[in-house]
This record gives structure tokens, C-alpha cells and sequence, in this order.
């Protein structure tokens, strides 16, 4: 396009400086509100202030140099270079590339409608290829909205610049208020997105300043004086809706999120937000230095203008971060901060061990893991099914599955992996389920399995199982076919039928007290135990709760569990 006359350069450049100054002020009057939501992605509580501290930089840059030649160009790269400057964090890094956007437009084109909807497209690929890892509901999807209303327009053939930065305000406002949807640690704490909260400000500011250079420019056509226009607002309605929702501005307070595979647990190390600025890096440079820092840490951006750039990232290992940086260019400044992150609570899960469906259901349901222990049941099995499960610590039920010397093995093979399991006294489903029933991983790890060790030890258990041959007994003579009451391995009643068997065995049981009588039917039993069960505890045991389940442990009647 051709040059603009005088009086459209000299309109565009104030247009620039102006919006600048208004979006400069709307950060600062929203900081506290912005500081309050910080949750992502870490609960810091310094998007505002990173945010209006790049902003103030670029107004700075402007009076340093105030005899700049007066055009939007100018002006423009003068402020981008001032937000370059003072980019603080990876939401201020991120400011400055939407700055970059509307300078690179504006060096090439009018700043009207179309320009604006060019500029919003452009700097959600430049955030895009700046941040290691876009993350839907931040100011990178607010952009992309606002950037999709105003292509919108656009291609409408709306050529009023006040008209789409309104809509571009509506439609932005609608995004920030969807983040929480789009993230669940945002979800998690109820708020919306701090730093698309931010962009909400800026692009808010534009449409004020527009409007009021509107007002202005029809009050000059109309050979009215300027000073007749109205006072714009402080903030627009739909920026102020969201502010007033969000509640006091009160930091909000959220645990951080573990990440990666399981290990053994070390005293948290420091965690840092680190910030490079780099000169004499590529293109290319960049590129490989946004890999780097991807594979040391997060909240990743890598940013600049073609002759320096902006680096940012959190890390456990900010060494590793300034290494990377000296390796991709002159590194002429570093800044380092401590972030106030709390280590990340462990994670706890719950490894059961079951040989049958029925059992491996009952575990599931309650919450476990379940290892199926068949014939093929090994200590390198379940060395390997505690690897797998990406938890900080993992609480084992063997139920009695592997003998005692297949455990120990099993848990040298699990710590010599890095990993560590603790293995619950077990010796049957029924303490097993006993224990996962008052499991609550949000107990200390001791208090937890003392509580689920008590519970185990509390259930008191025998099983029924049919003689294979005739024998002699503790409990009298048996033949082939008989049923077996075990407590441990000793034989304490013998009996022809199952269903008597399993009544007789109760009351057994019962003569040292108990509240709760769990039947577990194996693959011998049928539902004529139960039945018979059921009328018995009514006859004999009025008052005693009776809970049967379907197990299916093998080469069993069935077990009895007496709590």
C-alpha cells in the first residue's frame, strides 16, 4: 500500500502511543486481581506484576526517546524494543511478542481493521512458536480467539477498526472466561487464567483508545471542540464484569501438580523461574535452546525480534538453564528468582494381589490396582507391576498369593528398580479387603498403613476347601470329598456337606465375638452356601451383619472372615 498522508500517519502513530499508555494503566489497575488468580503454571502470584513491569518498560522507551520521527512505524519499534527490555517472565515474553506482532504489521500496512486482525493472527504464531508447550485456556487460546473474531469481521468487510476491537474485547472476555474449562488446575482453584486475563486488558485498551480517537476525529469534522467528548470509561463493561467475578483480590492457593514417573522421594530441591537475554542467536539457535530448556524444566518460552532474545523458564536446575543459554549465543543478562512452589504432595496407590475374577473385581472396585496372580504368579511379576504404576508410593496386599521368601525377593528386585513398596500383612482376600476399606491416601504414609495394617490384623479368617484323600485330622477322620475348615493349615472341623460346613464353621468363629461375618465363595461353592448362610445367621446370630461375595478364588469353598 501506498504511504499515509500527514494527518492518517500522525493519527496511526498517536493511535500506537495511546494505546500503550491506556493498556499500561489497565494492568495497573487490575494487577491485584491478576497477581490473585496466578495458578498456572505455578502458583506464584506475578503475572500482574510481570505483565504492567513490560508494559511500563515500553512506555519508558518511548520518553527516553522522544525525538524519534513521529510515525506509527517508529513508534511501534520503539515500544517493542522497550517490552523487550523489560519482558518479566514467561507472561511478559509473551507481551512482547503480541507487541512484535503489531510492530511487523504496522511496518507493512495500515493499522485499520484488516491490519488489526493481521496482527492478532500473527502473534498467536509467534507465542505458538515461542512456548515450548501452547497449553489450551492461557493467554496463547485467549489470543487465538480474539485473532478468529477479528479474521471474522474481516472477511465480513467490517472496515471499522472500532467496531472489531469491540468485538475482539467480547470475544476475548468469552475465552478468559472459559479457561477454568479448558484447564483443571484452574478448575481446581475456581479462577480464570491470569495471563489471559492480562491480554484481556491490552486488547481492551485499544478498544477505548480507538473509540475515544472515534469520538475525537467526528468531533473535528464537525468543527466541534475535542474537549466535548465524553471521559472515557476507566474500564470497559465486559473487562469489568470479569474483574468483579473473580472475587477480592486475594492470592489463591493451589498445590503443585507431580509430573513424571514415580521414584523415591528426596527433599524438594529449589525451584527457579530463570530469564536469559541473548545476543547473536539464530534463528535456529532459538530453536534448539526452546528444546533444551523443554527437557529441563517448564512454563518454556523463547522470544526475541531477529537480533536478541528473551528466554524463560521454572526449573530445578537453573544452572542447567544458563548453560543452555551461553551454549546458543552471548548471553548478556541473567536473572534468577526463587519460586515460593511447596513440594508436591505425594501420590499413593494401592497394589492388590487376586487369583480369580471375582476377587480382581472387588479390588477394583474398591480403588486398588490389581495384579492377577495365576499359576504363573512371580516375584519378578509383581516387581514389574509395582514399576508400572506411577505413583510416589505404592502399598502392596499380597492376600496371601506369594509365599513369604517370594516376597522378600520381590522387594529387592522392587528397590533395586529405585522404587520402594511397602507390603501390608495380608494373609488372605479377606484382610486385604479389610485394609483397602479404611484406606485414605490422604494420611501420612505411616498413619495410613497403620490404620489398613490394624484393619488386617483385625479380620479374623478360616477357609473351607474339599479333602482330596482320607486322612486323619485335629478334627476327626476325613474322607476324599469331604469339606475342610482351615484355620492357617490346621484342620479344625470336618463335615459332608459344604453349606453345614460353612454354618458350623461360623459359629466356630463367632464363640470369641465378632460384628461383621464376610463369606468370599471360591469356584467350589455355589449359591446354596449362601442361601443356607443367610437362613443361619438369621436363626443362630440375629444380631451379627452378614456380607457375602463372589471371589473366585480357585481350589476353595470358600473363606470366612470374622471382624
Amino acid at each position: 500500500m501506498g504511504a499515509l498522508n500527514p494527518w492518517d500517519e500522525y493519527r496511526e502513530s498517536g493511535l500506537i502511543d495511546h494505546w500503550a499508555r491506556i493498556a499500561t494503566e489497565r494492568l495497573a489497575q487490575a494487577q491485584p486481581q491478576i497477581d490473585a488468580v496466578n495458578v498456572f503454571p505455578v502458583a506464584d502470584h506475578d503475572t500482574g506484576r510481570n505483565m504492567l513491569a513490560t508494559m511500563r518498560a515500553g512506555l519508558d522507551a518511548l520518553y527516553r526517546f522522544p525525538d524519534i520521527p513521529w510515525t506509527a512505524a517508529n513508534i511501534a519499534q520503539t515500544l517493542l524494543q522497550g517490552v523487550l527490555d523489560g519482558a518479566r517472565g514467561n507472561s511478559g515474553i509473551i507481551l512482547s511478542q503480541f507487541w512484535r506482532a503489531v510492530s511487523q504489521t504496522i511496518a507493512r500496512r495500515r493499522f485499520d481493521a484488516d491490519g488489526y486482525a493481521e496482527a492478532l493472527a500473527l502473534s498467536v504464531a509467534l507465542i505458538g512458536e515461542s512456548v515450548a508447550d501452547p497449553v489450551e485456556g492461557t493467554a496463547w487460546s485467549v489470543l487465538r480467539a480474539a485473532a478468529d473474531r477479528a479474521r471474522e469481521l474481516a472477511a465480513e468487510g467490517r472496515a471499522e477498526l472500532a467496531a472489531v476491537a469491540a468485538a475482539v474485547v467480547e470475544a476475548a472476555a468469552l475465552a478468559v472466561a472459559r479457561t477454568p474449562e479448558q484447564l483443571p488446575t484452574l478448575a481446581e482453584a475456581k479462577v480464570v487464567d491470569a495471563g489471559g486475563l492480562g491480554v484481556l486488558c491490552v486488547l481492551d485498551a485499544l478498544a477505548e483508545t480507538v473509540e475515544e480517537e472515534k469520538r475525537a476525529r467526528e468531533a473535528h469534522e464537525a468543527w466541534e471542540e475535542a474537549e466535548t467528548a465524553p471521559e472515557p470509561e476507566q474500564v470497559r463493561p465486559e473487562v469489568l464484569a470479569l474483574l468483579e467475578s473473580i472475587g477480592p483480590a486475594e492470592p489463591v492457593s493451589v498445590k503443585r501438580a507431580g509430573s513424571g514417573p514415580a521414584r523415591k522421594r528426596e527433599p524438594a530441591p529449589a525451584y527457579h523461574e530463570v530469564e536469559l537475554e541473548l545476543l547473536g542467536a539464530t534463528a535456529e539457535d532459538a530453536a534448539r535452546l526452546r528444546s533444551r530448556l523443554a527437557d529441563v524444566g517448564d512454563s518454556v518460552v523463547v522470544a526475541g525480534d531477529g537480533t536478541r532474545l528473551k528466554a524463560h523458564a521454572h526449573t530445578f536446575d537453573a544452572g542447567a538453564v544458563v548453560l543452555a543459554g551461553i551454549q546458543a549465543g552471548r548471553v548478556v543478562a541473567v536473572r534468577i528468582t526463587n519460586l515460593p512452589v511447596s513440594a508436591p504432595e505425594p501420590t499413593r496407590a494401592v497394589l492388590a494381589l487376586a487369583a480369580g475374577e471375582g476377587l480382581a473385581a472387588l479390588f477394583r472396585d474398591a480403588g486398588a490396582h490389581v495384579l492377577d496372580v495365576g499359576p504363573g504368579a512371580s516375584p519378578e511379576g509383581l516387581a514389574e507391576a509395582v514399576a508400572g504404576i506411577e505413583a510416589d508410593e505404592v502399598f502392596v496386599l499380597p492376600n496371601g498369593a506369594l509365599a513369604g521368601p517370594d516376597l522378600i525377593r520381590a522387594a529387592s528386585e522392587i528397590r533395586a528398580a529405585g522404587r520402594e513398596a511397602r507390603f501390608l500383612p495380608c494373609g488372605s482376600p479377606l484382610q486385604g479387603l479389610a485394609a483397602i476399606a479404611v484406606h485414605d491416601p490422604d494420611q501420612p504414609a505411616g498413619d495410613d498403613e497403620y490404620t489398613m495394617a490394624s484393619a488386617a490384623a483385625g479380620a479374623r479368617w478360616a477357609r473351607l476347601v474339599t479333602a482330596e484323600e482320607e486322612a486323619f485330622t485335629w478334627a476327626g477322620k476325613c474322607s476324599a470329598g469331604d469339606c475342610l475348615g482351615l484355620v492357617g493349615d490346621e484342620v479344625v472341623l470336618v463335615s459332608e456337606k459344604s453349606a453345614h460346613a460353612c454354618a458350623d464353621l461360623v459359629d466356630l468363629m463367632l464363640a470369641s465375638g465378632g460384628e461383621l461375618v464376610t463369606v468370599l465363595l471360591g469356584q467350589l461353592g455355589d449359591e446354596s452356601v449362601a442361601d443356607d448362610m443367610a437362613e443361619h445367621m438369621r436363626r443362630r446370630h440375629p444380631g451379627i451383619e452378614l456380607v457375602v461375595l463372589d471371589g473366585g478364588q480357585p481350589g476353595e469353598i470358600a473363606q470366612v472372615g470374622v471382624e
